[in-house]
């Protein structure tokens, strides 16, 4: 599919246009009752490798939900932020995550009772793992306070070399010259 979807932001209408087939267009009311006020903006998200797009709005705690091949409004959600939904996870990604997991925990490519592909702790060693983890970061955070000090410390100031276009009346220390304008 070769497609390109609007919403419009003064009514509940979608259009879907089919880039491949002539600019054919065909909208979708995603509900009966006029709108009242303008959204600013609408989100469009097509998820990935599947004939769906969500689309939410920031003045509406709704999400909706098309479905491209049918060209028909299939899932409402109410009472949501739809700028605040994160993703979608596809089912067969899923089943093929648990398919290695079982596959490595059978060949004893993973050692104790939990799985690979789990979150949480396991024990002492993530324990151990995370204080590691948090003392190198506070040394590192402490050599780049350290070496912004040190580097302010030893950078010498500006030499200021006296040139015949100097100001005359200033006279002794060439660091009190004031360089003509470059204009």
């Amino acid at each position: 599919m070769n497609l390109f979807v609007l919403s419009s932001s003064s009514d509940y209408r979608v259009a879907i246009v089919d880039m491949d087939n002539d600019f054919d267009v065909s909208y979708i009311n995603l509900k009966d009752i006029p709108y009242e006020e303008r959204a600013y903006s609408r989100q469009v998200e097509w998820v990935e490798g599947t004939n769906y797009v969500w689309i939410g709005g920031q003045r509406q705690n709704e999400a909706y939900v098309i479905d491209l091949s049918t060209k028909k409004l299939i899932r409402t959600f109410t009472e949501v932020d739809p700028r605040k939904l994160l993703s979608v996870a596809p089912h067969q990604f899923m089943g093929m995550a648990d398919e290695y997991n079982m596959y490595f925990q059978e060949n004893g490519a993973v050692q104790g009772s939990k799985s690979a592909m789990s979150f949480g702790s396991s024990g002492g060693s993530n324990n151990a793992l995370s204080v590691a983890a948090l003392a190198i970061s506070i040394v590192a955070i402490a050599a780049v306070v350290a070496s912004f000090f040190a580097a302010k410390k030893s950078t010498p100031a500006p030499v200021v070399k006296k040139t015949p276009g100097m100001a005359a009346s200033i006279k002794g220390d060439a660091s009190l010259a004031v360089p003509p304008s470059v204009a």
